[in-house]
C-alpha cells in the first residue's frame, strides 16, 4: 500500500518492484488525496497571490481528475504486473482556520522549500484573502482516490 507517495517512484521500476514482493494472489493499493478541479472559491481567489509571488509555478493544471485517473489506471495496466484495476473515489472536506490552513501549506514540499521572504509574502497574501473574503475559515475539499489492482499471474 502507498498513501500519497507512489508518484515519487519511477513507474518503470515501481510497479514491477511492488509486484515482486506480493504473493501470487496479492493486490496493490494506491491512494491519493487530490484537490477537486476546477478550483472554486478561495482556491481560485488566491491564484493572483501565487502568480505574483511564485510566477514560475504557473497556473494550476487544467487536467481534470478523470484525466488523471485514466492516466494512473493506464500506468498500472501498462506495467503488465497487475490486472483488474478498480478505482474508488471519496469526497470529503475539512474546515481550517487561516493559521491551520497555512500550516497545511507548509507540509507541501514546494511551499516548504520557498525562501523565508517569499514564503512570508505568499502566506501573508493568502491569509489576507482568507480573512477578508472568507471570514478566516477555509473549507478545503478533498477527493481521495483509491486504486486497487490484482497481481497478474
Amino acid at each position: 500500500m502507498s498513501a500519497t507517495a507512489f508518484h515519487w517512484v519511477d513507474p518503470e521500476i515501481g510497479y514491477s518492484k511492488a509486484a515482486s514482493v506480493l504473493k501470487a494472489a496479492g493486490s496493490l493499493a494506491l491512494f491519493w488525496n487530490k484537490h477537486p478541479t476546477p478550483y472554486t472559491g478561495v482556491f481560485n481567489d488566491v491564484q493572483s497571490v501565487y502568480r505574483e509571488v511564485v510566477p514560475e509555478w504557473g497556473e494550476p493544471s487544467s487536467r481534470t481528475i478523470d484525466e488523471w485517473v485514466t492516466e494512473q489506471t493506464g500506468l498500472i495496466k501498462d506495467s503488465g504486473c497487475f490486472s483488474e484495476v478498480t478505482v474508488r473515489q471519496y469526497h470529503w472536506a475539512v474546515h481550517y482556520t487561516t493559521d491551520e490552513y497555512l500550516q497545511l501549506l507548509d507540509t507541501y514540499s514546494d511551499h516548504g522549500n520557498l525562501t523565508t521572504d517569499r514564503k512570508h509574502r505568499l502566506y501573508q497574501g493568502i491569509a489576507h484573502v482568507i480573512n477578508e473574503k472568507y471570514g478566516g475559515i477555509v473549507e478545503r475539499p478533498y477527493l481521495s482516490v483509491l486504486f486497487t489492482a490484482q497481481k497478474s499471474n
